[in-house]
């Protein structure tokens, strides 16, 4: 055998045509079967709207299929090297640019040499085809007022001293509640400092953002801006407080005792300690608490987007865990409901999460809580901010390898982390990788930008097709005291057996979404023997570990074991429903089929009652495991 030496370049090249995705087109299954739509007339508006796949299109995919870098703007601006860098990321085979400010940036955010920058990118890249994402998190508010702030409510023994800050709002036994106000009057942006629970806060700021961004951008809007981008907002931003701080808002005490019917007031200690009817007051606290969020944030930001004709991107943050979900943001999925352009990130160079668990599991949660909530409301792109916090040796290879599994996932729109405008100084350590002009590789880099390009295309054709939902089951995590949610035995069993139902089931090649909770009872429908969760209709749905269900959860279900359906348990049966105790849930779980969560049982169940539409099968006893589909129906 001859040895031979090949540069870095070559290697790239060569190793950027081995895919671990593949695209099979084969008949569909009929759009007219009774499992799938039985009304004639949306038969034919569903039929309009799957399309077929354009060769055309597919050889050399437009713009909006070639992703958007987070272009960090992070010293000196000069107009002529801003608009070299876009040519330069047009040819590279990017279509969209998103202006971010960053560390090392010699000026401000929307001052004088921002807004010039601003307007010159906007108009090179009507000349492009090119769009822009315009960040929120910069724009001032001199609005912000301290009744505005975050509200935290903090728990402190008697005789500790409260902040400044802070008011009483009960004693009860041997600690003191207070309502925390998280304001600082020097910085006058609202980014993670406003109460996102309180929707007169948010209307006052959304006000004034988007009317700040369309006074001086407004003749794009809609036409070269394409998105406003969202980074991490939160429910809570406890930095700095004890551990015993919980998320809160000023007319949270009406609000749930209107819904509820009991004061909260009077039940807080059952908030931090296993005392009084704990399960039933942590579990109506937690779903308060997203719904005030959800409706007061994501839901309004989604409504100003489509005021302004732009779409409502970015990502949130602790998607990865539900304890992390519980911290900050408290149930992902509800959340992407009003995200006309879905988001999620991924900054690492691995595909184990997370990074710092020794029993880390395989990236799935995330993704496929993004692409479900899509797949059912009918969102078409689904974005992963990918890449960052890897290295400067990642690969054309590595780069493929990470959106092949995430592709498979449901993703179909690259956020690139990051296009750094300057490396020089102290800006070569921050964050890599660079995707920018000033790697060696970069006259090269169309040919990873083609190929996902022409992937991101195929994925967003048609509809995603699964037979199997599964119940996401993160309201019982609300079931834990605060201490528990940060204590990985406390709670950790049930989101080990949730990675492992989802991840099972793609060995053994079976397409599945989850099921919100919030969103079934919006969207679930049964017909005859399937289950419909907006767009998606379902044949088998599966019930991980839980503690608890909400009632809603559990009539429809019933509703669907009745006319025929198959509900399947692979774990831990629910005991509680809305976090009570209830005699229906005995009656319900009698009703469910009990089986292993292991792929050969898995497998061997579900091609009884759920024959797949492919099937895998292996030579000379060979694993197929690690072949995972990716089905949609095309017209």
């Amino acid at each position: 055998m001859i040895k031979k030496n090949i540069s870095r370049r070559d290697f790239i090249k060569k190793t950027a045509n081995y895919s671990l995705a593949g695209v099979f087109l084969s008949p569909a299954a009929s759009i007219n079967s009774p499992t799938s739509v039985s009304n004639p007339s949306a038969v034919a508006e569903v039929n309009k709207r799957l399309g077929t796949i354009d060769l055309k299109t597919f050889a050399s995919p437009g713009t909006e299929y070639r992703g958007v870098p987070l272009w960090f703007f992070n010293d000196k601006l000069d107009v002529s090297e801003v608009l070299r860098q876009l040519r330069s990321m047009r040819y590279a085979g990017w279509g969209r640019v998103l202006l971010r400010m960053y560390r090392g940036l010699l000026g401000s955010p929307y001052d004088e040499k921002w807004n010039e920058v601003t307007h010159e990118v906007l108009k090179a890249c009507e000349a492009l085809d090119m769009k822009v994402f315009l960040q929120e998190g910069n724009v001032p508010f001199p609005g912000m007022k301290e009744e505005y702030g975050q509200k935290m409510l903090v728990r402190r023994p008697l005789n500790e001293p409260a902040y400044r800050n802070e008011t009483l709002m009960k004693r009860i036994g041997k600690y003191a509640y207070y309502r925390h106000v998280a304001f600082d009057p020097v910085r006058t942006t609202a980014f993670r400092r406003i109460d996102t629970l309180d929707p007169e806060a948010m209307s006052a700021y959304l006000e004034e953002l988007f009317g700040f961004l369309y006074d001086k951008f407004g003749y794009a809007f809609g036409k070269t801006i394409d998105a406003i981008w969202v980074d991490e907002p939160r429910a809570r931003n406890a930095e700095g407080l004890p551990s015993d701080s919980l998320p809160w808002t000023t007319k949270l005490p009406s609000i749930f005792e209107k819904e509820w019917g009991y004061s909260l007031l009077d039940a807080l200690p059952s908030l931090f300690e296993d005392v009084g009817d704990f399960q039933k007051i942590r579990h109506q606290y937690w779903r308060t608490i997203c719904h005030l969020f959800t409706q007061g944030y994501w839901k309004k930001m989604g409504e100003f987007c489509e005021r302004y004709n732009i779409k409502f991107s970015g990502h949130q943050y602790g998607e990865d865990t539900f304890g992390r979900q519980m911290e900050f943001t408290i149930n992902c999925m509800p959340h992407y409901e009003y995200m006309q352009r879905p988001g999620i990130d991924h900054l690492t160079g691995t595909l184990t999460w997370p990074r710092w668990d020794p029993n880390g599991y395989p990236f799935i949660l995330t993704p496929k809580q993004v692409s479900s909530v899509a797949h059912q409301l009918g969102k078409k792109e689904v974005l992963c901010e990918m890449y960052g916090v890897s290295d400067q040796g990642t690969s054309f290879k590595d780069r493929k390898w990470i959106f092949d599994w995430l592709a498979v996932l449901g993703i179909n729109y690259r956020c690139y982390h990051g296009a750094f405008y300057s490396l020089r100084g102290f800006r070569k350590g921050v964050y890599p990788m660079t995707l920018n002009y000033q790697q060696p590789w970069w006259n090269d880099n169309r040919i990873i930008a083609d190929y996902a390009a022409r992937l991101s295309y195929v994925l967003r054709q048609g509809r995603y097709r699964a037979d199997i939902l599964i119940i996401h089951p993160i309201e019982s995590y609300y079931l834990a005291p605060e201490e528990g949610l940060k204590d990985p035995n406390a709670t950790g069993p049930l989101n080990m057996d949730f990675q492992a139902i989802s991840h099972n089931l793609l060995k053994i090649q079976r397409p599945y979404d989850f099921g919100d909770e919030s969103l079934l009872a919006k969207y679930g429908k049964v017909n005859t023997d399937t289950l419909s969760l907006g767009e998606i209709v379902y044949k088998t749905v599966i019930i991980p570990s839980i503690k608890t269900l909400r009632k809603s959860t559990v009539d429809i279900l019933t509703e669907f074991l009745d006319n025929g359906g198959n509900v399947i348990s692979v774990g831990t049966l629910p005991t509680l429903i809305d976090g009570e105790i209830n005699s229906h849930i005995t009656k319900f779980n009698q009703k469910i089929t009990r089986i292993a969560n292991e792929p050969r049982t898995l497998n061997l169940a579900l091609n009884k009652i759920t024959p797949p539409e492919i099937q895998v099968i292996p030579v000379n006893n060979t694993s197929v495991e690690t072949i995972w589909i990716h089905e949609r129906e095309l017209n």
